[in-house]
């Protein structure tokens, strides 16, 4: 029996190493909850002592002790069947029985006296109205919950639905001040100490968002605690889902075409009622012109341009922003590409399927797995240098039953997002034409901003996981389970993909253009009375990296019915490679890099009190950071801070670590079937970005 476990053992960790070098991602398993609950005579009420429980379909059970209560730890989340049976007693089945993590659900059986032996009876549990023994405002879903919800396709944006969330941000919390678990393990870019929310909606089992009052064992949190738990494959059959979206090609806005000459930004520039002699002066009655921008007319704007007429005049703004028609502007032989958008359909995808690893499963422990592939493609409502908003995510999950305690689960994931950098800039619309004229507002710069698409440059983002879960259990009453994990996040966003020429491709009246705004450039054109067309976009760049290594170790003993003790440690080690800058040819630019290796350890102890009035959640966490780097030793004010040349020769010294000390307490007081008061009270300390860490500004 030894060597066959041996066996076993050596062939799964054989695989999960395979997995690391190869596949490039895992998480891990091992979030659960509990069950417990008192068994009575039906006809005299008394306690029952020695009725066998088992939940069906599985090896998880327990005995009432000599009052007639009983408990079951260690429970996966999920709906299922529970079994009470005594000799002499009818057999009681509980059906429809929820587990959630970190929760006891309560579960009592009235036996009735039977003398048919094997005599059973079916009754539909039913789930609680109040969730006594939370002392914190929680919402809990699975996967059937959420994939009834019309519209949502990622966790996100179930996530922004919720009461108290708005944006994905909790309680008015930034999302630097929220984690986000899978399957027990944080799941975070401690570049930014952002959440990594990779998990798929077809791979969730069950999700948990937290809003406040967090238990001793969650650290770097501050805000709300995301915490999902993802399935894992039958050993015994297959299974899948599959979700495909097809949205036909539109305009994501109201009204006309951006490029439409007859649009809210346009109009009075080309509607031959008012172009030529003003909204003020032309055909426009006086609640047209109120719903529109005033403009004083082609006809006075040419007054005040040597060599240009007012044709000209509409021409050049024309080429500018794209209006409809402005390629029948470019000359001979040049073919300027027409400006189109909302022609392209969105699609999505989310897929997963899952079952007994063929031909070798049973040989290791009935290894199963659940794969899980998610592909969301959306293009933008207007014109950017990338078309399209693209997210994928795919994740696969192996899990072997070495024996009947002890369970090893390897997890992979791999994602990429494919979009643009959040910043850009550009020149107002005003300048096209020179200042001096009451015809633009201040507000006209975003106008200028949606005929320039490559003022944003493209910016991809690639994200894997890799780790190891193994959860073993001691006896019904204590298990443990360690994890280790591997976390990559690679950030790319080298430049623009096409760089515009200044060479002259059509003059209107005296009046030079080029390709703009087409492609990226910073350019300066000077025109009449020293005004002056600029522009910066695109210019954001970010090489960066991060490297994350997570070890974590949690023990949970039910001592007795009243007291189950939890208590573990985490070590976190990153290697972070930050490289971001601004790229400009007419201003100095600027570069932040640096290469830093922080680490963490935390520790807690936690007990939770179970009684009938009262459930109390209670302990201590402590956390250690050590920035474990050599900072400045200068003043605010100092003279090396004045040459950039020479700045990184300045004095430095050994940083300083930090520890925190978090108490956690937590009350639930039942008052009736549907209702209780509760409160609870902690200390609460989040990471900063390693931007207010490491960057000097």
């Amino acid at each position: 029996m030894k060597n066959n476990l041996f066996f076993k053992c050596s062939i799964v960790f054989m695989l999960a190493f395979m997995a690391l070098f190869v596949y490039n991602g895992v998480t891990l398993a091992g979030i659960t909850g509990k069950i417990a609950g008192i068994i009575t005579d039906a006809s005299t009420n008394e306690p029952l002592p020695g009725v066998n429980i088992i939940i069906d379909g599985t090896t998880l059970g327990g005995a009432t002790d000599a009052e007639g209560h009983y408990f079951i730890i260690n429970i996966p989340p999920g709906t299922y069947l529970l079994k009470a049976s005594m000799v002499g007693y009818a057999i009681e089945n509980k059906d429809g029985v929820m587990i959630n993590v970190d929760r006891t659900t309560p579960v009592d059986f009235a036996l009735k006296t039977s003398t048919v032996e094997g005599e059973e009876v079916t009754i539909t549990a039913v789930r609680e109205i109040i969730q006594m023994d939370i002392s914190a405002s929680q919402i809990v879903a699975d996967f059937e919950e959420i994939v009834e919800v019309p519209l949502v396709t990622s966790l996100q944006s179930f996530i922004g639905l919720q009461a108290g969330v708005i944006g994905n941000n909790i309680r008015g919390g930034g999302r630097d001040q929220t984690a986000f678990m899978m399957d027990g393990l944080m799941l975070v870019d401690n570049r930014a100490n952002r959440p990594l929310m990779m998990v798929n909606i077809s791979a969730i089992k069950e999700l948990s968002i937290i809003k406040g009052g967090f238990n001793a064992e969650y650290g770097n949190v501050r805000s709300g605690l995301i915490n999902a738990v993802t399935k894992e494959g039958s050993p015994s059959r297959y299974h899948g889902t599959a979700d495909y979206r097809y949205t036909t090609a539109r305009k994501k806005h109201r009204g006309e075409s951006l490029f439409s000459r007859n649009n809210f930004y346009l109009r009075p520039f080309f509607d031959d009622d008012v172009a030529w002699e003003g909204t003020a002066s032309g055909a426009w009655d006086k609640e047209t012109q109120d719903q529109y921008r005033a403009f004083r007319g082609w006809n006075s704007v040419a007054a005040d341009r040597d060599g240009m007429t007012p044709q000209d005049c509409q021409d050049v703004l024309a080429w500018r922003v794209r209006a409809d028609g402005h390629s029948a502007l470019a000359p001979a032989g040049y073919n300027r590409e027409e400006a189109t958008y909302g022609d392209k359909s969105d699609r999505f995808m989310d897929m997963s399927f899952g079952g007994p690893v063929p031909g070798i499963g049973k040989a290791l422990g009935n290894l199963s797995f659940f794969a899980s592939h998610m592909s969301n493609k959306e293009m933008f409502g207007i014109l950017q240098s990338r078309p399209f908003f693209k997210e994928q995510n795919t994740s696969l999950k192996m899990t072997s039953r070495l024996s009947p305690s002890m369970k090893l689960t390897i997890e992979g994931t791999y994602g990429e997002l494919k979009t643009i950098t959040r910043h850009g800039s550009g020149a107002r619309l005003e300048n096209y034409l020179g200042s001096g004229s009451e015809i633009f507002s201040r507000d006209a710069r975003y106008q200028y901003y949606i005929y320039w698409p490559d003022r944003r440059a493209p910016f991809d983002v690639f994200r894997t996981m890799q780790g190891i879960s193994f959860d073993h259990v001691l006896s019904p009453r204590t298990f443990y389970n360690i994890r280790v994990t591997h976390i990559q996040t690679s950030n790319f966003a080298p430049g623009p993909l096409t760089f515009r020429s200044d060479d002259v491709v059509a003059t209107f009246g005296n009046q030079a253009v080029t390709e703009e705004p087409n492609g990226w450039h910073n350019f300066q054109l000077t025109l009449d009375n020293d005004q002056r067309i600029g522009g910066l976009g695109g210019e954001g760049r970010d090489l960066s990296n991060l490297n994350t290594i997570n070890a974590k170790f949690d023990f949970v003993s039910q001592i007795d019915r009243y007291n189950q003790i939890k208590f573990g440690f985490m070590v976190n080690y990153d290697d972070i490679h930050t490289n971001y800058w601004q790229e400009s040819i007419f201003y100095n630019g600027w570069e932040m890099e640096w290469d830093e290796s922080p680490y963490r350890i935390g520790a807690f102890i936690q007990d939770k009190l179970e009684f009938e009035g009262m459930i109390a959640n209670f302990g201590l966490r402590i956390d250690y950071n050590q920035p474990n780097s050599n900072w400045y030793n200068i003043d605010r004010y100092s003279d090396w801070l004045r040459n950039k040349n020479t700045f990184d020769l300045a004095p430095k010294k050994r940083t300083i670590s930090h520890m925190k000390i978090s108490p956690r307490l937590g009350i639930s007081h039942p008052i009736s079937t549907n209702s209780k008061v509760y409160f609870n009270y902690g200390h609460f300390y989040s990471m900063p970005s390693t931007d207010s860490m490491f960057r000097v500004q």
